[in-house]
């Protein structure tokens, strides 16, 4: 029975990771350093790719793990069964929210509160909307649009054509 207690500490490393990790299958992934690793739950490596940039977010969706990073602000799609880079974009500013997929595109926030779409395949920006957005915000596909929570209390309707 799940009671809250730790079973086992299944590995420590010698310096905290950089970002939140998350899981892609049975396996999790995350930032360590300037690299991304991909690894078995009790630790045996299976991707280790070092990255360009601090690494700030990293998520998993439709056959890429998407790292987003500072210094250079980019965003960066890499294939879940090797980890070589399938695109990478250099955006503006820093981006400030990790990515989510909806409706099959990318969405996320820069610092400056604006809301980032690209296209997944090739990672092409298809619009930045000023919707004076922290990082704090959920989007929810609708059959005709998009609705994004903002955490100032608003719900917006966005069109997706």
């Amino acid at each position: 029975p799940i009671d809250g207690s730790v079973r086992n500490k299944l590995h420590h490393w010698k310096r905290p990771t950089a970002c939140a990790p998350t899981v892609m299958g049975e396996e999790l992934v995350f930032a360590y350093g300037n690299d991304l690793i991909v690894c078995h739950p009790l630790g045996s490596i299976r991707i280790k790719k070092e990255v360009e940039g601090k690494i700030c977010f990293v998520n998993c969706f439709g056959g890429d793990i998407i790292v987003v990073t500072k210094e250079p602000a980019q965003i960066i799609a890499l294939s879940q069964r090797d980890g070589s880079t399938r695109w990478q974009r250099k955006v503006p500013v820093v981006v400030t929210s990790p990515t989510t997929l909806v409706q099959g595109l990318i969405y996320c926030v820069d610092d400056r509160e604006y809301l980032l779409c690209l296209e997944p395949a090739k990672g092409r920006l298809l619009y930045r909307l000023n919707l004076d957005l922290s990082d704090n915000f959920g989007i929810h596909a609708l059959k005709d649009g998009l609705l994004v929570c903002t955490d100032t209390g608003d719900l917006l309707l966005i069109n997706d054509q």
